[in-house]
């Protein structure tokens, strides 16, 4: 038997009863941190090392530690000198990858860090350009750092560059995508506009034949907030969160409202502080609707 092997298992058996007398005080712990050990010793083929604290599980199965070479874990290359992280089954939660490696058809970035849930599938790290994952019709414009569902159905993307393109939306810092089930293609669930755009039109005179004559158009600052609604049951395809205050057909909005979008008009809205719109007090959390040619109604209750 390896002799590092068999001083690790040393220590972190001692460790196990010394942290045992103290269990009633911390019930809750499932672990015991910063661990020293004497030499560098190897736990199922991780070769640990010595200068850097360990964390153990109780019972003396290794949590987290520091590696001493690069090391394969179950086809997976990881870094020496970094950071290793385990489940008490042994299966590695987190860890940073020495080189690029695809995992369920998904190409991850070399030299970044990746993890995993329980189940073995990734639950987030840093995805390559050019990556289709499900191979459907997602397909990052840039590397990006992603986290995981662990049933797959949604993705959620970050970066710290400029906006990109994604899902015919452009974006800037977070979004989130999902699989549509029924139409076998992943969407834009909600994210950060990345661009002024213009998001609505909404009508405020008719001509004589009664046909919309005037439109007012809407355009979403780069920080507004987008929320998609497809498929869903509601009557609208997305909703705006506008920044800053807003005023549509000589009627003022407040501040901060929220704009429910179906075929780029407006169809309702909710304020986010109180307004008087048409000589009436609107609460703030209200939702108001808009007739065909542009002016808010209250629904009754």
């Amino acid at each position: 038997m390896n002799k590092n092997f068999m001083i690790m298992t040393a220590l972190f058996v001692a460790a196990f009863f010394s942290a045992t007398i103290q269990a009633e005080d911390v019930p809750t712990q499932t672990s015991v941190d910063g661990v020293k050990i004497t030499a560098d010793a190897e736990y199922n083929g991780i070769l640990i090392d010595a200068t850097k604290e360990v964390s153990i599980y109780y019972g003396g199965k290794l949590k987290s530690g520091y590696l001493k070479s690069d090391t394969a874990i179950d086809g997976v290359t990881y870094k020496a000198a970094s950071l290793i992280k385990l489940f008490g089954d042994g299966k590695v939660w987190s860890g940073r990858i020495k080189t690029q490696v695809m995992i369920g058809g998904i190409p991850f970035k070399a030299d970044t860090d990746i993890s995993f849930f329980v189940s073995g599938k990734v639950s987030a790290g840093e995805v390559l350009s050019g990556a289709a994952p499900g191979d459907k019709n997602l397909i990052l414009p840039r590397d990006l750092v992603a986290s995981f569902s662990e049933d797959g159905s949604t993705i959620s993307f970050f970066s710290t560059g400029e906006p990109y393109r994604i899902l015919d939306f452009t974006v800037a810092g977070a979004v989130t995508v999902y699989f549509d089930k029924v139409a076998g293609v992943y969407r834009v669930q909600g994210g950060n506009n990345g661009i002024p755009k213009i998001v609505a039109t909404l009508p405020v005179a008719l001509d004589s034949f009664g046909r919309p004559s005037k439109v007012e158009v809407v355009i979403a600052p780069a920080n507004s907030l987008l929320t998609t609604q497809f498929g869903a049951d509601e009557s609208y395809a997305e909703s705006w969160q506008i920044k800053g205050r807003l005023t549509l057909n000589g009627q003022d909005l407040g501040y901060n409202p929220t704009l429910y979008i179906k075929d780029m008009a407006i169809v309702k809205f909710r304020v986010t502080e109180a307004v008087n719109i048409n000589g009436a007090l609107i609460k703030a959390g209200s939702f108001l609707l808009f007739d065909s040619v542009g002016k808010v109604y209250i629904p009754q209750p």
